[in-house]
């Protein structure tokens, strides 16, 4: 387990930021974050176990186009990342990088126990997503990694679009780990949690493909 310190929670009216500093045990070697808190996991299916959503894990490969040919194009996300073959497959280049995207759906029950993605979308279960309206948003933004700025700019895009929809988004930023949720209303939803579990001070680290 690591030692967890300097919680730091904000809550508006669509927003839900937590965020702690991750200080590792002395027999680790390495010096970056590797993941966020396993709690954090726990946390996220409490909150939403009611909800009639299905999760939609968001992943993607980057890599530099001139490593990118016809064999990483045919390998797309999945074969990339070693992921289990999702629904569609996507790629485009931003910059100097090409980005592979897909799409995992997955059940509300286990979506935060994958290690699939470290952005995962929910959409009420009645209201199926277009993966071609999904894949111009994020190819629109331009996405390569999430963050915070990312994750807002992409929340506007798919509330713009879906108004029932729920972002997560895991990420690090500035030596911190990082949860970002947004949905209309969510403020009332935290109201019926408690936000304690988040607090502990060691847990084990929770790592997901592209936590970067």
């Amino acid at each position: 387990m690591e030692k967890i310190i300097d919680h730091q929670l904000s809550i508006d009216e669509n927003r839900f930021h937590f965020s702690a500093k991750v200080i590792y045990q002395p027999d680790y070697n390495e010096s970056i974050i590797i993941g966020t808190p396993e709690k954090w996991n726990y946390f996220l299916s409490n909150l939403f176990e009611s909800e009639n959503y299905i999760a939609y894990h968001i992943c993607s490969a980057v890599l530099p186009i001139d490593r990118c040919n016809s064999v990483t194009d045919f390998k797309k996300v999945w074969k990339i990342n070693n992921l289990p073959k999702g629904r569609s497959g996507f790629q485009y280049d931003t910059g100097n990088k090409r980005v592979y995207l897909g799409i995992i759906e997955d059940g509300i029950k286990d979506a935060f126990f994958r290690d699939y993605s470290p952005m995962i979308v929910l959409f009420p279960a009645n209201d199926r997503i277009q993966d071609d309206t999904l894949y111009n948003i994020f190819r629109e933004e331009s996405h390569i990694f999430v963050s915070d700025v990312d994750s807002r700019r992409i929340y506007a895009r798919l509330n713009g679009v879906y108004p029932g929809v729920i972002l997560v988004c895991f990420f690090l930023e500035k030596g911190t780990v990082n949860l970002n949720v947004f949905k209309n209303g969510l403020s009332q939803m935290i109201e019926s949690v408690s936000v304690e579990s988040l607090y502990y001070e060691t847990d084990n680290l929770f790592w997901r493909k592209g936590l970067i």
